[in-house]
């Protein structure tokens, strides 16, 4: 993975920041519009009438977490190139944690279209419900890697002089929350708590940071190695 060198610092962080809202906005669209309302937990008969009911915004939503892990791989790119100058093996290692769990969800969201089709079938049967909860799983246990990759960027953005160190912090935090996660799904059948929801401050504050940063309303220092 190599950094395109005609972007600036200030650029990266507009590209990176504008995909992670680009990528937010997405993704919950597609899980609190289009396929959370559809599931019933423990009634797959249920479920499959549900996603043949509204199989158009089922599809649709399983193309927005499509996108969703498109962006993933172009903020990825982004923040390699916005840390390059920082540490760029460290960087590049970085971004390809964020691509890695991109390849992992896309393949989780090939049980998503499982699910459309079997719902579509004269005999669904459990097949609907079943490949909901397998692109669950595989998408928990994909949160590992993407624990990695944000406790990483904490330690780049620890390490740049044009970065908080608490935006370091908070995305650090952020990450191994996302690593605990993925590996109670690895190690638990039903966890019973889910770090993640506590990991929103640190992306936000991040994001919010990006666009700030981009848009020169903080001052960067020369970045330190």
């Amino acid at each position: 993975m190599t950094a395109p060198t005609r972007w600036t610092s200030r650029q990266a962080a507009l590209v990176a920041g504008l995909g992670l809202l680009a990528l937010a906005v997405l993704a919950a669209l597609a899980n609190f519009a289009a396929i959370e309302p559809v599931v019933v937990a423990a009634d797959p008969v249920r479920t499959a009438e549900n996603i043949a009911a509204g199989a158009a915004a089922f599809r649709l939503g399983i193309l927005a977490l499509l996108v969703a892990a498109a962006l993933d791989i172009v903020v990825a790119c982004a923040l390699r190139t916005m840390f390059a100058q920082v540490a760029p093996d460290l960087s590049t290692l970085t971004a390809w944690f964020r691509v890695t769990y991109a390849a992992v969800f896309v393949a989780a969201l090939s049980h998503l279209l499982g699910a459309a089709r079997a719902a579509e079938s004269a005999d669904a049967g459990t097949a609907a419900l079943d490949g909901v909860v397998a692109f669950t799983d595989l998408w928990r246990l994909s949160l590992a890697l993407f624990g990695v990759h944000l406790m990483l960027l904490g330690v780049l953005a620890w390490r740049a002089g044009f970065a908080p160190r608490v935006i370091a912090v908070l995305v650090a935090v952020a990450g191994a929350s996302y690593l605990a996660d993925g590996v109670l799904t690895a190690l638990v059948a039903e966890p019973a708590v889910e770090f993640a929801r506590f990991a929103f401050v640190g992306e936000v504050t991040y994001l919010g940071w990006l666009l700030l940063y981009a848009a020169g309303r903080l001052g960067a220092s020369a970045p330190s190695r």
